[in-house]
């Protein structure tokens, strides 16, 4: 926690949220540099009401005056701090490396499992939240003519109605296969 951090011998605090700029003041009270990940438009997401939305935007104009340093990763949340707030970010892409072979392994066993021929699926990995889209991947998905399966990762992180509602979705071609943590999942 923040305040567990104060008692460390440190001298830089990394947070993560735009929701999260009221705590930035805390470190910086402290003479501890602040690095903030604001993540993305936290005030464009469906799942908030409007006075949660008007909380995040009011977060992010702050966020360049509490913050030493911002980090985004996604370059259209980069330019929005740029051209509305005049402050540089630091750009981080989100990404990982799958050459290895326990990834190859891992996979395999998911096309295996699916039934699923290699070089022929489209793959979708993410939440499963209203703000993902999948919804309109998958509406996408069923205009184009393809012998292809859809292969769809991940879950919603919470109880939630959209993505129960995309689970009664009974095409043939479309596979939620649901989290992969790691190579032994």
């Amino acid at each position: 926690s923040i305040v567990h951090s104060l008692f460390l011998p440190i001298d830089t605090t990394l947070i993560f949220n735009v929701g999260m700029v009221p705590l930035c003041v805390i470190p910086r009270l402290f003479n501890r540099k602040v690095i903030l990940h604001v993540d993305g438009f936290e005030w464009k997401r469906r799942k908030w009401n409007p006075v949660v939305k008007t909380y995040f935007q009011l977060c992010a104009r702050f966020a360049p005056l509490v913050a030493n340093k911002i980090i985004t990763d996604s370059k259209h949340v980069q330019n929005y701090y740029i051209q509305n707030y005049k402050v540089a970010t630091t750009f981080i892409t989100n990404g990982a490396y799958l050459a290895s072979a326990e990834h190859k392994n891992t996979l395999t066993k998911i096309l295996n499992k699916y039934k699923v021929s290699r070089n022929n699926y489209i793959l979708s990995v993410a939440r499963i939240v209203p703000e993902n889209n999948i919804d309109l991947a998958i509406e996408a998905f069923r205009k184009i003519n393809t012998d292809k399966k859809f292969l769809i990762i991940g879950e919603a992180n919470y109880k939630s109605k959209y993505f129960e509602k995309l689970k009664l979705i009974t095409d043939k071609k479309i596979i939620f296969a649901g989290p992969v943590y790691n190579e032994k999942d």
